[in-house]
């Protein structure tokens, strides 16, 4: 990709040259850039080289790049030789009034594949707005006033560096990889219809994978199709119960399929999720659902007690249960009667709130919309490395933000999530090595309660499996963490603040 634009400025060729000569002085006046750091050899001119860094979230992105045409005072033009691929050029011309008409182009490339062709997308238009800014400041600073530079990252180099640097990082988790035209076709239709909800990762996902599976709970597995044309149904059978674009519905359930089959559907109607913390007490409910007013309450059957209050005037239905018998509608009778043919996008996105514990007072909810950029997930896999189509036992509750992270990033790398209702130490531990898990979402108190098991216990479960343990919630004291990699191995990431 290419964008190109031009600036005059009241001053001379050689004026402006002085400015633009010496890619070791972009640092002082181009954001975004945190290093140029000159090589030995050549100190200026054609095949000089510089070592270019460039902030990208919490990570310094980058390579060598190489002066490989310098035309002074008129023409400077650099190329990457390891790293981000980029290609910049400076051009000087005389005007007719004695000023001089500043070209500055850059060039880069992006792999390929789906992410490919949305960052170049997304990429010109911030590349093109943040170029004319820079030929702005550098006109500001010879025609009079001062040069007014943005906030870090936001500058012209800072931009394209992060938008190649997203591409270094997902394309590293194998997010980014080649796709046939006709998937890449039908997932940019469902990203335009849905936007990036979890409607979107999941249509997307049946899409690309479709017998390939998804979830793994206690009740056995379903692909990524079978969840697709399953929360169809549910999306239809809650809109005929009077669901609507805009609705709240909360959403109160142990790790199951039901958790993320909920979510799914009403992220299909557009409504938006609200997450009912499973240890709440019944005034607790009660209170937020007075203040939250959601339509409808999709509810584990054991907690049927718990919303007797809570539920009043409202639609509800079962999503986990163990009698043959329920007071409401459960989501398998939704299903297995249910119109399972695809729901039309909705004009909105849903939002989703995620409590506090309320352990001082009335939970508050933490409302937020989906992410408007990968810069959420870009951040995580830039920390973690996760990659795709990796299998997580998410043993952290997922109404909780830490799971409900691993959730969503799910949808972006095509996890297979194995869920257990309730968390037991050992049980996790059979249940990584049964499935071969690569990843384990947990709080720190559920490694605490792993390494009181006995030695001998610990060690009847293979788990070689696991490249990655994700700790948050809580603070992870650092004996513990230690203790922990002596016995597992350094496995070990802490993201302690999720919430």
């Amino acid at each position: 990709m290419r964008v190109e634009r031009s600036v005059t400025v009241d001053a001379s060729r050689e004026q402006v040259w002085a400015r633009v000569r010496d890619p070791g002085d972009y640092p002082g006046y181009m954001e975004g850039i945190t290093r140029a750091d000159r090589e030995d050899g050549v100190k200026q001119g054609t095949g000089a080289r510089f070592s270019m860094r460039m902030r990208v979230g919490s990570a310094d992105v980058g390579g060598l790049v190489e002066v490989v045409e310098y035309d002074e005072p008129g023409d400077l033009t650099w190329t990457s030789i390891t790293g981000i691929d980029q290609r910049g050029r400076w051009r000087l011309r005389d005007t007719s009034d004695g000023k001089t008409k500043v070209t500055l182009r850059l060039s880069w490339g992006a792999p390929g594949g789906l992410l490919g062709t949305i960052s170049d997308r997304v990429a010109s238009p911030m590349v093109a707005r943040n170029l004319e800014r820079t030929l702005e400041n550098l006109k500001l600073e010879f025609d009079g006033g001062e040069t007014e530079l943005s906030e870090p990252a936001t500058g012209l180099i800072g931009k394209l560096g992060h938008a190649l640097g997203t591409v270094k990082v997902l394309a590293e988790a194998g997010v980014i990889r080649p796709i046939r035209p006709d998937k890449l076709f039908k997932v940019l239709t469902i990203l335009a219809r849905f936007g990036r909800s979890p409607a979107a990762g999941t249509i997307s996902l049946a899409a690309s994978y479709p017998d390939e599976t998804m979830i793994v709970d206690e009740l056995g597995s379903l692909t990524f199709a079978q969840v697709h044309r399953r929360t169809n149904a549910i999306a239809h059978a809650l809109s005929d119960a009077g669901v609507k674009e805009g609705d709240g519905v909360g959403i109160m359930c142990r790790n199951h399929r039901g958790f993320i089959e909920a979510t799914v559907a009403v992220s299909k109607l557009g409504a938006d999720a609200l997450y009912l913390n499973t240890a709440f007490a019944g005034p607790q409910l009660a209170e937020v659902v007075k203040r939250e007013k959601p339509a409808a309450i999709v509810y584990d059957e054991e907690f049927a007690g718990l919303l007797s209050e809570a539920g009043k005037r409202r639609k509800r239905f079962v999503a986990w249960h163990d009698s043959d018998s329920t007071a409401d509608p459960t989501l398998d009778g939704l299903i297995a009667t249910g119109d399972d043919s695809d729901v039309v996008a909705p004009a909105r996105e849903g939002r989703i709130t995620i409590l506090t514990s309320g352990t001082t007072g009335t939970p508050k909810g933490a409302a937020r919309g989906n992410p408007q950029s990968l810069e959420p997930a870009v951040s995580l896999l830039a920390t973690i490395p996760l990659h795709t189509r990796q299998t997580s036992h998410i043993a952290a509750p997922l109404f909780h933000s830490w799971g409900f992270a691993h959730y969503t990033i799910g949808l972006i790398l095509g996890s297979t999530y194995v869920l257990r209702r309730k968390f037991d130490p050992e049980a996790c531990l059979a249940e990584v090595a049964r499935s071969r898990a690569e990843v384990l979402a947990v709080v720190p108190v559920m490694m605490q309660r792993i390494l009181e098991l006995p030695v001998e216990t610990r060690r009847k479960y293979d788990l070689s499996s696991l490249r990655v343990v994700a700790a948050s919630g809580s603070a992870l004291p650092g004996d513990l963490a230690t203790e922990w990699m002596d016995a597992f191995g350094d496995n070990l990431y802490n993201l302690y603040g999720s919430t």
